[in-house]
């Protein structure tokens, strides 16, 4: 009986592996193809920042060259 203890742990461990490693290869190979929301947020962001103009072509208080104008 104790023979047959040791064989079931035995043959669980290596099922038990066989299904870790199906596994760890399965996520392996569709790691790429996953939908990743913080990377697509940053790339979205980054398309926003260089798509658009740059913003200088109106005068403001900030980057006038005049400080102060009379009325």
């Amino acid at each position: 009986m104790d023979m047959y203890v040791v064989k079931t742990l035995a043959l669980t461990t290596v099922f038990l592996v066989v299904i870790y490693i199906f596994i760890f290869r399965r996520r392996r190979q569709n790691r790429g193809k996953t939908w990743d929301s913080v990377q697509e947020y940053h790339d979205a962001f980054e398309r926003h920042r260089r798509g658009g103009k740059d913003r200088t072509d109106y005068v403001t208080k900030y980057n006038s060259t005049e400080d102060y104008r009379e009325k």
